[in-house]
């Protein structure tokens, strides 16, 4: 295992640089700025047998390089950053991924101008936590500034067709779930996914996107909700299932056998219409768990168990199991 940083800056790699037996290598701040040819990709080059790359605090746009991670032997890769607002990317950006042999990634960052080329043809697990730049012309749309048919969108700089293989999806962030609505034309036919789950902060953010990755998951079985779950407030509509999730034709459809969810709001009316909505249109449900994280009198205990117990289901081998902290 080899560990650089912190905020160690690489300009230049030797030609004969060579780390034949280094398998495991983690970048802690380090940045590359090369006025030549790219540094960093010559350090990939020389780490023919690296299987595991984590980059911490990686700001692509301090780098001076050529905007390609390419690494044949590459099996799991991790990527994180500090995801502050206001930030507006600089410099148009472009970053590739040539990494055929990638089984996991973990990827946190703002997204790019493009991902012209993704190779990821052996992925099986991803996590995401993307964020829009703010001086992107799709940033406008995501906030209401602009309309859908004002811009262009001759790129999808998600580039999720190269997700495409994945097993298991988390989408760790309510700005991941706008990106993917703001993109949802380029969502893809996911056939082997069998688990997703949506991890977030922001119960009032929408879940717009969900019924379009839905609807390009045939195969999928686990459906887990750690966040919360996102409702309408009394004030705010006139039905606490919001409209963005009301009108989910594609859950009748959907495959998926066990979910899991988490009660953030103590059982609140908005919670419980939104189980009994999920409970209702499930077809295949076999199994729902609800945790209710918060404390809570004996009283509530038993009034959300009896509750969530009588709710009418979809399907009729479904049992529910509930849990409290």
């Amino acid at each position: 295992m080899l560990r650089l940083g912190r905020h160690l800056v690489i300009s230049e790699v030797p030609a004969t640089a060579a780390l034949p037996a280094l398998e495991t290598l983690v970048l802690d701040s380090v940045r590359f700025h090369a006025f030549g040819d790219c540094a960093f990709q010559a350090f990939m080059s020389a780490c023919p047998t690296l299987k595991d790359l984590t980059i911490n605090g990686w700001f692509w746009e301090t780098w001076r390089w050529g905007g390609m991670l390419s690494n044949n032997s590459l099996q799991r890769l991790t990527i994180t950053r500090r995801m502050q607002g206001g930030f507006d990317g600089l410099d148009y950006q472009e970053i590739s991924f040539q990494t055929p042999s990638l089984r996991y990634l973990d990827y946190t960052n703002f997204v790019p101008d493009a991902y012209p080329v993704v190779n990821l043809e052996s992925l099986e697990e991803a996590k995401l936590y993307l964020q829009v730049v703010e001086d992107r012309e799709w940033f406008a749309l995501i906030k209401g500034y602009k309309t859908r048919d004002s811009l262009s969108l001759s790129l999808h700089p998600t580039n999720k067709d190269a997700l495409k293989n994945v097993k298991s999806l988390t989408l760790s962030s309510s700005s991941t779930f706008q990106t993917l609505y703001f993109f949802r034309e380029s969502i893809p036919l996911f056939e082997n996914l069998h688990h997703l789950t949506m991890r977030h902060s922001d119960m009032r953010v929408c879940w717009r996107f969900l019924p379009f990755l839905l609807s390009k998951t045939p195969n999928l079985k686990t459906l887990h909700i750690e966040g919360g779950l996102h409702y309408a407030q009394k004030s705010e509509s006139l039905d606490y299932v919001c409209e963005c999730v009301s009108e989910y034709s594609c859950l009748s459809s959907c495959a998926v056998e066990f979910m899991d969810i988490n009660m953030w709001d103590d059982g609140a009316e908005g919670e419980m219409e939104q189980i009994k909505h999920f409970l209702g249109k499930l077809a295949h449900l076999e199994l729902l768990k609800v945790h209710s994280l918060g404390g809570i009198s004996d009283e509530d205990k038993l009034r959300i168990t009896n509750h969530l117990l009588m709710l009418p289901r979809a399907s009729p081998k479904c049992k529910v199991e509930i849990s409290f902290r």
